[in-house]
């Protein structure tokens, strides 16, 4: 055999393996898609520096505490289909510290969320090293808050009852009913 050959076929067996390894990767990866409780400890193991609020505990703060600033951190066209009561649409720290400074607003507490809390945990960790200690995510994020029934709100401030999932794959976390569907 000659020495090129054997480059060959040493070069397909990487290629290969590297094939399997993804391919592992991304089973393991779906795997922790398949409920929002799988997702939660993810988000978690991933952000441990992160504080994590309840959706029952948010709702209670809601009656409880004037000063709580509640952040949906989705993007607008999200944002537009249905949100928590009272929640302003900002995407980063920067835009957190502005709207304080612009509304000259110190709340108490920052609660953020999105559809399952990833990006809500990037958010909280961002505020927090940003001097904003008092800032958590909100876990299970909005499709937990819909499933359990909580209050939705569009825009106008009238009643929703669906939440945008953001892609088609994450619409299965969402109890049957309340998945926004395009041209709905």
């Amino acid at each position: 055999m000659s020495v090129r050959f054997k480059l060959w076929v040493i070069g397909l067996l990487l290629l290969a393996v590297l094939l399997l390894l993804a391919v592992q990767w991304v089973h393991d990866k779906l795997q922790v898609l398949k409920s929002i409780d799988s997702i939660e400890t993810a988000i978690m193991a991933d952000f441990p520096g992160v504080t994590h609020l309840t959706t029952a505990k948010l709702a209670e703060l809601t009656t409880t505490e004037p000063s709580l600033l509640i952040i949906d951190c989705r993007k607008p066209e999200e944002y537009a289909v249905s949100h928590l009561p009272g929640a302003v649409n900002l995407q980063s720290a920067d835009e957190v510290s502005a709207y304080l400074q612009k509304e000259s607003k110190k709340p108490s507490l920052i609660v953020s969320y999105c559809s399952v809390g990833w990006r809500s945990s990037r958010l909280t960790a961002a505020l927090t090293e940003a001097g904003f200690p008092n800032a958590a995510s909100l876990r299970g994020s909005i499709f937990r808050w819909a499933n359990e029934d909580r209050p939705l709100v569009k825009p106008d401030g009238s009643p929703a009852t669906v939440v945008h999932p953001l892609h088609s794959v994450w619409s299965g976390l969402l109890k049957e009913g309340k998945a926004w569907e395009a041209g709905s």
